[in-house]
């Protein structure tokens, strides 16, 4: 999944984060472009609990969406808040 994105997308995947919802398993694939110009901006989000995602839907794929989401440390990890 995370492989299959990547390259039809050209970014790169540095977290993913499974939820278990009432519309089923979604993965919240946290990425970056290839190009760092943005890798600032990018940084500069995270600060701020926001990173750029790709939600994908495993019930429903055509509800998979691009999108910011809301993130926050916990345990040693990340998980989404919004």
């Amino acid at each position: 999944m995370v492989n299959e994105f990547e390259k039809k997308h050209e970014v790169v995947v540095y977290h993913v984060i499974h939820q278990l919802a009432n519309i089923g398993d979604l993965y919240s694939l946290l990425y970056v472009k290839r190009d760092n110009s943005e890798w600032e901006l990018d940084r500069e989000d995270l600060e701020e609990g926001q990173a750029l995602a790709y939600v994908i839907n495993k019930k429903m794929p055509d509800c998979s969406e691009f999108g910011r989401i809301g993130v926050k440390s916990s345990i040693g990890g990340v998980i989404r808040i919004w």
